[in-house]
């Protein structure tokens, strides 16, 4: 009603069953998260957690955190709210699938996202849109090629083949689609321990030094691309570069050097907002599967809700 786009973002409730100081929350912190390598994963947490009690399995009750967004017909954001739950999950969608239903193709393997294809739309308009805004405040956005490292079957010590990933494009959206809606719940999430001033573990990702900038800039020059540097230390400004890289003859070259001229993005309890991002506010609440500041972040939004007598799992307010 009113124009209002409601957005409710689930997110695995892992602190439920990582209790603070236990040696599996000991074991957790230590790995810090999960890796990926190309011929094996290591995960944060046991299997047990990871690929089942905190896994969505359709038809099952799971629980957990959630973030509700209220939006706009301008995209404002109106309203949050956040909540410890459960969650029902009825069907078991993949990225290939979503791809599919939103081309149109609901037949044979794909015919169960049929009677979801209004939702999916209505969601994928609705991520184009934040994705367009995020744009507009200069976000960052480096469209560099992913690749994909082939092993050898009997040597997984040697490199057979390093190429570029050939995703499907339509896989891409639907996976462009899911990010854009956690990146809005960690945003939300994020400016409101801001808004508090309450302590959390921030996602930070600091301005590029003047050096390196720099550095940037001679480069550019050299293939005759003027850039003002002062202009570029903003988001905004250097998002407006990147646009002007596209389809030169040295656009990749150039978005290496600028990717190389970024500070990388860490965690401090000090929040300085994050520059690629165009965000003052933002963390990471969306994968505490595989991240444990997104654990550490899920517990403190638990003793808020728990101060607020909310429903907490048990977590206690913060003592006056």
């Amino acid at each position: 009603p009113g124009g209002i786009h409601r957005l409710w973002v689930a997110v695995a409730d892992v602190s439920h069953y990582v209790a603070e100081g236990t040696p599996l929350d000991q074991e957790a912190r230590h790995r810090g998260c999960s890796l990926y390598l190309p011929d094996r994963a290591i995960p944060m947490l046991p299997e047990a957690l990871s690929a089942h009690m905190c896994s969505l399995v359709p038809g099952e009750d799971r629980l957990a955190m959630v973030v509700r967004i209220d939006y706009d017909r301008n995209l404002a954001v109106r309203e949050t709210d956040f909540c410890a739950a459960v969650i029902h999950s009825r069907a078991r969608l993949d990225y290939a699938g979503v791809a599919a239903a939103l081309a149109g193709k609901t037949t044979g393997k794909y015919k169960k996202y049929e009677p979801l294809l209004g939702t999916l739309r209505s969601l994928d308009a609705l991520a184009r849109r934040l994705r367009e805004r995020r744009m507009q405040k200069g976000a960052l956005d480096l469209d560099l090629p992913q690749v994909v490292v082939e092993l050898d079957r009997d040597d997984p010590a040697l490199v057979r083949d390093i190429r570029r990933s050939r995703r499907d494009p339509g896989e891409r959206h639907a996976y462009a689609m899911i990010e854009e809606f956690m990146l809005a719940a960690n945003l939300a999430v994020g400016e409101s321990f801001e808004e508090r001033g309450e302590p959390t573990l921030w996602r930070i990702h600091p301005a590029p030094t003047i050096e390196k900038m720099q550095a940037f800039v001679a480069m550019a020059e050299r293939y005759g691309l003027a850039v003002d540097e002062k202009e570029a230390r903003t988001p905004a400004g250097l998002a407006a570069v990147l646009k002007r890289l596209q389809g030169h003859p040295a656009e990749k070259a150039l978005s290496f050097q600028l990717l190389r001229s970024l500070k990388q993005a860490t965690y401090d309890a000090n929040n300085v907002g994050h520059f690629g991002l165009a965000a003052p506010a933002y963390l990471h609440f969306t994968s505490p599967i595989r991240r444990y500041p997104d654990v550490v972040v899920h517990r403190l939004l638990k003793r808020r809700l728990a101060g607020q007598g909310k429903p907490a799992g048990g977590f206690a307010p913060w003592p006056h």
